[in-house]
């Protein structure tokens, strides 16, 4: 690795170690049902269908808008 930008300065081996011991958990941000316009959800869908396989997809295409329109137009 270089420490710097400059050409002149010499590359310098470091060591690396991966820790595998423990797993980090992320906290959980929310605790509630986030809220979703109609519109997001739309896309949200859209984005379902083409891009994400069938597992994941069948949670976004459950998806509720919570705003009391229709999410299907």
């Amino acid at each position: 690795m270089k420490k710097s930008l400059f050409r002149e300065e010499p590359w310098v081996k470091v060591k690396m170690r991966v820790n595998l011991s423990h797993t980090i958990k992320p906290a959980q941000l929310y605790c509630d049902e986030i809220c979703l316009k109609a519109g997001k959800i739309r896309d949200l869908k859209a984005m379902a269908q083409k891009y994400l396989p069938a597992p994941q997809k069948d949670y976004y295409l459950m998806l509720q808008a919570s705003d009391g329109e229709e999410s299907d137009e």
